[in-house]
């Protein structure tokens, strides 16, 4: 909806701005591309590990340390989920009870 000079409301809706042509939007997904491969290319020469680690020596390395932090992640979230269920539980048990002994004052 539009105004008038006088503050009165129109019928017309507003017109926008025409949208970006794909070009826009293409170009800082390419800059954002090369920037990346710039930062990998020039972090792997720092580390002396080559942008393809062939024999996987990177990998081999990170593999049991990633499947350890997934391990006890995965216990410590169930013990948190089985500690929150019980105190609910229990929780809930002792509403009940005291509830059943004001009902019968």
């Amino acid at each position: 909806m539009g105004t008038t000079a006088a503050g009165e409301r129109t019928d017309a809706p507003e017109r926008r701005a025409e949208p970006d042509s794909g070009w826009g939007w293409m170009l800082r997904v390419v800059a954002l591309v090369a920037a990346f491969a710039v930062v990998a290319w020039a972090r792997s020469r720092q580390v002396d590990i080559p942008f393809k680690d062939p024999h996987g020596k990177l990998f081999r390395a990170k593999l049991p340390d990633t499947a350890m932090f997934l391990l006890v992640a995965v216990v410590i979230d169930i013990a948190v989920r089985w500690l929150r269920g019980r105190r609910a539980w229990v929780s809930g048990r002792r509403c009940a009870a005291a509830g059943r002994r004001t009902a019968s004052r």
